[in-house]
């Protein structure tokens, strides 16, 4: 049985190498040099805005280390598997650091305490391919953690595969400066986040727009008053409306409560 966590001795190159650097948005393995497997000089990425793919294969000793940056005011959104091939059919790891080195360990002895998050990849499931890793990572066994969308910052990535050589293919998502109401970040605000608000009505606080650590109609306010920033589907809805929105949004709310404590 595999084990599920790929946490085998670290090997130390005696190489100075120097740090390399890929700009656009996207880095193919087979095209260009292949990904470093150097936990102090990680391949540095520069992130386009929106896709930025990743093309490569790991495992077997092979890992894949990826530095990439998050620039202030933006955010990445997603990290999706975009294609992944197991010969074995069985399951490889992604894991996610902070900072522009790795430091959590490589194979069998990776620390996930030392990590933001973690998760398995696999060509079907839940972290399957179209799978947004980031979600799965950010709940992660034993590790901190971290809110979605990735904030502004530096961080590294580890693809591995204790047994076989996979090939894979990452997407990653970086989205620019956020506007107020965009509450599924792509780009405006419009009738999309209304819904995506209404889902997120005094449950948590992913369509939070006044950063008070929650969602509620000080948030919908917000979208109101947004609406059409950038590229509208439809007409901003009445006063009335928007009271029956809230109310509609309360009502579900107390609800789901209720339900809960029945459990």
């Amino acid at each position: 049985m595999r084990r599920r966590l790929m946490i085998a001795p670290l090997l130390v190159s005696s190489l100075v190498l120097a740090p390399r650097t890929t700009m656009g948005a996207n880095y193919d393995e087979s095209v260009l040099t292949d990904l470093s497997g150097t936990p102090t000089l990680p391949t540095t990425i520069v992130l386009d805005s929106r896709s930025n793919l990743v093309v490569g294969s790991a495992g077997a000793g092979d890992f894949d280390l990826i530095h990439f940056s998050v620039p202030v005011g933006s955010s990445l959104t997603s990290l999706t598997l975009a294609s992944y091939v197991n010969p074995f059919n069985a399951v490889s790891f992604v894991g996610l650091g902070a900072g522009t080195t790795w430091t959590a360990g490589l194979d069998f002895d990776v620390d996930p305490s030392k990590l933001l998050g973690w998760s398995h990849i696999a060509a079907e499931g839940s972290s399957g391919v179209g799978a947004d890793l980031l979600i799965d990572m950010s709940v992660a066994p034993f590790t901190p953690g971290f809110a979605r969308p990735l904030a502004a910052g530096d961080y590294t990535l580890l693809i591995q595969d204790t047994d076989n050589v996979v090939n894979y293919s990452l997407d990653l998502v970086l989205a620019g400066p956020s506007i107020a109401g965009d509450f599924n970040s792509d780009g405006k605000v419009d009738g999309l986040d209304l819904e995506q608000w209404r889902g997120d009505f005094g449950v948590n606080q992913d369509s939070d727009a006044d950063n008070d650590g929650d969602t509620d109609g000080a948030d919908f306010l917000i979208w109101q008053r947004a609406f059409g920033s950038s590229a509208p589907v439809s007409a901003v809805p009445e006063p009335a409306a928007l009271t029956s929105a809230i109310i509609a949004a309360v009502s579900a709310s107390r609800f789901r409560g209720r339900r809960r404590n029945c459990l």
